[in-house]
């Protein structure tokens, strides 16, 4: 059934009205509570009261039921669990629910398609048969009806290609929103908030694509880790406003280190990791190093003074032997490990594990073993 104009336009101004009914209740509500109106409160609190997803009602709820005071760190906290790790998983089912809202637009596109279609083939079968009858005319009147009759099929058939065209129109700019949100919901699902790398999820689903495909074509895939050196020193020296913005530097230098189809990531906390397609050992072993070069080098002022920043890094690549592309990362966390082993700021292969003391390798593979 083909909606009339004036209900689509009666859909947007009540999504416009409800979206001001929501902004207009955030800022009174920070207001009342004396809570720092930030763009970062203002987010949290819009979804809140928007009320889409259940996992930011209770974590908001926990946090004003608890009677704390609601001051900058909190809002750390809060925004990062909302928009980088639990609500992702909620936002993932709110894919599901753009998905069927895509389906359905399309499936009202095809119906309407094939409505016109079948009404063309009528109004050609209807005129067809106007012809042969034309034959049979001798007489004004029912010369006169029959014109009428032709063009009544015509204009049935023009009214309802010309509301085809407008809806079409209609679906087309209702699908491109759809599609744009639910883009915008999947880049959040696997997105790292604070750094805007790839997150852990995003990460996990790589790793597999890359198994998969060096298992399919055998082609050479290598694996790092890094993980900042003694981070928790700043975190606990400077605050967490520095750590953050310590985690970002470090991204971007990351970043800038690595090539556009090289796949870098937050693994959690201050560990980072990525994948190097169409790398051999040698050549992912010279990145990781490139990388903690441009990192030692950087210079972070904290207060007018100062830091030094560095990392460890261990690499691995792919062997036919591997079950997943998780042995590959066990590897390169191993190498990791002995990287800090040996007094940090430096870069250690797989290769290197190898050739390592046995004591440091069974260490390591004992507090893995404990979850440590």
């Amino acid at each position: 059934m083909i909606g009339s104009d004036k209900t689509k336009t009666d859909n947007h101004g009540l999504f416009v009205s409800r979206s001001n009914s929501i902004a207009r209740q955030v800022l009174p509500f920070l207001g009342n509570n004396r809570i720092a109106a930030t763009p970062e409160n203002y987010m949290i609190f819009y979804t809140y009261f928007e009320g889409e997803l259940e996992i930011v009602r209770e974590i908001v709820d926990e946090q004003i039921n608890s009677g704390k005071i609601w001051d900058q760190e909190t809002t750390r906290k809060i925004f990062m669990r909302i928009f980088s790790s639990e609500a992702n998983v909620a936002m993932l089912k709110n894919n599901q629910r753009l998905t069927d809202q895509i389906m359905r637009s399309a499936d009202n596109v095809m119906k309407q398609t094939n409505a016109t279609a079948e009404l063309a083939d009528r109004t050609a079968d209807t005129l067809q048969g106007s012809l042969q009858d034309a034959d049979n005319i001798d007489n004004y009147y029912d010369a006169s009806e029959w014109i009428k009759g032709s063009l009544n099929e015509v204009k049935k058939f023009n009214a309802l290609s010309q509301r085809l065209s407008f809806n079409l129109r209609e679906e087309g700019l209702r699908l491109d929103k759809l599609v744009e949100a639910f883009e915008s919901m999947e880049m959040m699902a696997f997105t790292d908030e604070l750094t805007q790398l790839n997150n852990r999820r995003a990460w996990d689903r790589q790793l597999k694509t890359e198994f998969d495909r060096y298992q399919r074509v055998g082609r050479p895939c290598c694996v790092f880790i890094m993980d900042i050196d003694d981070f928790k020193f700043v975190n606990d020296t400077y605050g967490h406003d520095v750590g953050d913005k310590t985690l970002q530097s470090v991204a971007r230098i990351m970043r800038s280190g690595l090539r556009s189809y090289d796949f870098p990531a937050r693994y959690g906390g201050e560990e980072f990791c990525g994948l190097l397609p169409e790398s051999e050992l040698k050549m992912a072993r010279a990145v990781a190093e490139r990388i903690r070069r441009r990192l030692e080098s950087t210079r972070f002022t904290v207060r007018g003074k100062e830091i030094l920043i560095t990392a460890s890094l261990g690499v691995s690549y792919f062997k036919k032997q591997d079950q997943s592309g998780a042995d590959s990362l066990r590897r390169a966390d191993l190498a990791m490990y002995l990287a800090k082993s040996k007094g940090k700021n430096r870069v250690y292969s797989e290769k290197e594990v190898r050739a390592a003391s046995s004591s440091v390798v069974a260490e390591h593979q004992a507090k893995q073993a404990l979850g440590k």
